[in-house]
């Protein structure tokens, strides 16, 4: 293979490199304004009787008015309850939740 096209194909697979890498390093450095809306909105979590058992492991991050939920909850229908408790939360623009659940059955406590 020409020298020149080696080059040209290994420039190309590095700039492909940093731009897939810029936006995780955007969201890696939250604002001040991210961190009070994702800690505004993990604290209406924790005040909602599903997400107090010690089985639940939640991690709330922001960016933007977008909340990203991710975790481990109790029940099957948590990740709509999050969804919901997340989405009443003043300055939430957005949710998305990666929430796995422990059990397959409704909480039997709604």
């Amino acid at each position: 293979m020409n020298t020149r096209l080696n080059k040209f194909v290994i420039a190309a697979a590095l700039i492909s490199g940093f731009a897939a890498v810029l936006p995780a390093q955007a969201q890696s450095n939250p604002t001040p304004a991210d961190i009070a809306l994702a800690a505004d909105v993990k604290a209406a979590l924790l005040k909602a009787a599903p997400f107090q058992d010690a089985d639940v492991d939640l991690a709330v991050t922001a960016s933007s008015g977008k909340v990203q939920l991710t975790g481990w909850v109790t029940y099957a229908n948590d990740p709509d309850i999050a969804r919901k408790i997340a989405s009443s939360v003043s300055g939430v623009k957005e949710v998305t939740a990666t929430l796995r659940t422990w059990s397959s059955d409704d909480d039997y406590r709604n």
